[in-house]
């Protein structure tokens, strides 16, 4: 009797067991706005490593897809998995969703140091174009790679973008004051250069009063800006030469402290300044 009074009690438990889940399916179907008999479920698995970020900052990947999905979505941490819930298309279509996360792969990709000179400088747009053109992929720029995380197809689109990046390298040698008529006052004149052609220009030491001027950026670009160095650089050119003069007219040049010259050299500023308006 014992044993017949367990059986029984076990059919009873396995009866409620079926009535609450079919109570479930019910309220569940309700709430998705689906019949009870067309809900489904679903489980993912998911490399722990990425299980936060998948969930995103307080769950909030889960329920934007629950809400724009329709779905009711469990967690589970500690098996790493997400159970979906809902009716055979909203499930399919979250399962997409999720896999951009669980399927997700973490890749490098190295450049050379033009290229992540010139992606990290203010005047490119093309890094923040890059990242609004694929927002399924996370992009970190480092020293001399970038990381990658997303669905592989996705990161491969990136790779592909940021391989089609044609970024070209000049240099030229400034001496003396040519080096502060490029640069200007605290940079200003560089970095209005940079932003106009919108490349990067770098000045650093050589030998003496010798820097070199280093524009990176699209080769029309690089030239046009090298082109506007060139001109200001002949607008702004000193000319030097040595003429043999008289001992009279040294000596009448000189007398009085050297007055008569000091009027030769107004004279002169005078005559190149209305030369040159500018």
């Amino acid at each position: 009797e014992v044993e017949v009074s367990r059986a029984a009690l076990r059919t009873i438990n396995a009866t409620l067991s079926e009535i609450e889940t079919a109570l479930s399916k019910v309220e569940l179907g309700k709430k998705l706005g689906c019949l009870p008999s067309e809900v489904i479920c679903r489980d993912i698995s998911c490399p722990m490593d990425k299980m936060n970020w998948a969930m995103g900052k307080n769950g909030e990947n889960v329920k934007e897809i629950e809400d724009s999905m329709g779905v009711e979505i469990d967690v589970d941490k500690m098996r790493a998995k997400f159970t979906v819930r809902g009716s055979q298309v909203r499930v399919d279509d979250a399962v997409l969703r999720l896999e951009k996360f669980t399927k997700a792969v973490d890749e490098e990709l190295r450049a050379s140091s033009d290229v992540i000179a010139y992606l990290l400088s203010q005047q490119s747009s093309v890094l923040n174009k890059i990242k609004e053109n694929n927002p399924e992929v996370v992009i970190d720029l480092l020293a001399t790679r970038f990381k990658m995380r997303g669905h592989p197809d996705k990161v491969q689109k990136v790779k592909d973008d940021i391989g089609g990046v044609q970024v070209f390298s000049k240099t030229r040698l400034l001496v003396g004051r040519e080096t502060s008529l490029v640069v200007g006052k605290t940079g200003g004149t560089l970095h209005i250069s940079s932003e106009e052609h919108g490349v990067v220009m770098d000045v650093s030491k050589k030998d003496g009063d010798k820097t070199t001027l280093r524009v990176i950026g699209p080769s029309e670009n690089v030239d046009a800006a090298l082109a506007e160095v060139d001109k200001l650089l002949v607008e702004n050119e000193e000319i030097e030469e040595s003429i043999v003069v008289d001992p009279l007219l040294k000596s009448e040049l000189l007398n009085n402290s050297g007055a008569n010259i000091k009027e030769f050299q107004r004279s002169v500023s005078s005559a190149v300044e209305a030369g040159h308006p500018e």
